[in-house]
């Protein structure tokens, strides 16, 4: 698919709306492009406005993101990751009180990503005691201060994208299932299971689901966007937006 900025309307649209957001799909159904594409389109902006935390337990799939200025942090160690969510935790929690001291119910900081690769490898590699008490809270309380998930799957089961991630994710983006059932898990309803193998998705919005092109975002074109952020003073031509 050839290079045309409107097909990463979706993904604007994604970032836009400031909610947290699940991607799930079957093993080979394009998540891992999903994400790229949302991640490229969130360095159309400086880091004073979208900065990411990366996740990536497969060690192989945003590790071409990793020196970006807008990237906070990465690790691919399921060790680490607990210690990693903490200080989020503990970031979203000092927002928090700079918003009461200033009478803010919305923080004027920049919007931080916390992109998990693997959203079931953080259930079953890192101590779930550690991880979960502290999603929940992200997920339940972060987006008054800036901190959003991008959970991303290719397990389908209720057991995985239902409970906490479905109820506070308010954008999913479904991709190709195996069954009507998948689909049913990730979205409420079927259609999934119709999809091509990548290439298109089934985005929803606050209950409205439309299909959209997904487009794959060559390395090229990331390496040379992360190249184009570090070779400019970003922080004189943008200013100090916090």
């Amino acid at each position: 698919m050839p290079y045309r900025p409107e097909i990463y309307d979706w993904a604007r649209e994604i970032i836009d709306k400031q909610m947290h957001t699940l991607i799930a799909g079957c093993s080979g159904s394009g998540k891992s492009k999903a994400e790229e594409s949302i991640l490229y389109t969130m360095m159309e902006k400086s880091p004073y406005e979208n900065l990411f935390v990366l996740l990536d337990t497969k060690k192989v799939e945003l590790v071409d993101f990793q020196n970006a200025p807008h990237c906070a942090k990465y690790s691919d160690d399921p060790a680490e990751i607990p210690f990693i969510l903490k200080k989020v935790e503990e970031i979203m929690q000092a927002r928090f009180s700079r918003m009461k001291a200033q009478g803010l119910k919305k923080t004027n900081e920049p919007t931080l990503w916390i992109v998990i690769d693997e959203y079931y490898d953080l259930m079953t590699l890192c101590n779930k005691k550690d991880t979960m008490p502290i999603l929940t809270r992200i997920a339940s309380a972060g987006r008054a201060a800036g901190v959003l998930l991008l959970a991303c799957t290719q397990r389908t089961t209720r057991d995985v994208v239902g409970g906490m991630i479905s109820a506070n994710c308010s954008v999913k983006l479904g991709l190709r299932t195996v069954t009507a059932q998948d689909s049913r898990n990730i979205l409420q309803v079927k259609g999934c299971e119709n999809l091509p193998k990548y290439g298109k998705g089934i985005l929803q919005i606050d209950g409205i689901n439309k299909t959209i092109d997904i487009p794959m975002t060559k390395e090229e074109y990331i390496h040379d966007r992360v190249d184009s952020w570090n070779r400019i003073d970003w922080r004189s031509r943008y200013g100090n937006r916090q």
